[in-house]
């Protein structure tokens, strides 16, 4: 297992999530999602403190997959490995949603993050071996 490529998937999901949620890309969409304003967000700083662990055990469990699963091809490797974690990402999340009643923007818009950090990482696992 690599720590350098471990924690450099850390640092690069933390700035992908910082531009998907920024107003360049899904802010606003986001906010209207779950019914807040920007004024209505916390100053804390637990949710980046969770965010950040979030990205590292993400990274660490896929750094595991690169390492154990082949699938002939880079390309190949690295979109199977972002399915499988995508795929089970959605089944653990999507009861909460509904339960919750979230709507299907917000899952679509938490889903896409999900998909772009996770090819993201398998992409800069694979490469750095």
């Amino acid at each position: 297992m690599s720590l350098i490529s471990i924690i450099l998937a850390t640092v690069l999901s933390q700035g992908l999530g910082a531009l998907w949620y920024s107003p360049l890309m899904f802010s606003s969409q986001w906010l209207k999602c779950v019914g807040k304003t920007v004024d209505d967000l916390t100053t804390s700083n637990l949710p980046y403190v969770v965010a950040m662990f979030s990205d590292l055990a993400l990274a660490i469990i896929t750094n595991i997959a690169i390492m154990y699963v082949n699938f002939g091809s880079a390309l190949a490797t690295i979109t199977m490995v972002t399915v499988g974690v995508t795929v089970l990402d959605m089944a653990l999340e999507a009861p909460h949603y509904a339960f919750e009643g979230r709507t299907l923007g917000l899952f679509g818009i938490t889903v896409g993050h999900n998909i772009a950090r996770i090819f993201m990482m398998a992409s800069l696992m694979y490469v750095r071996g």
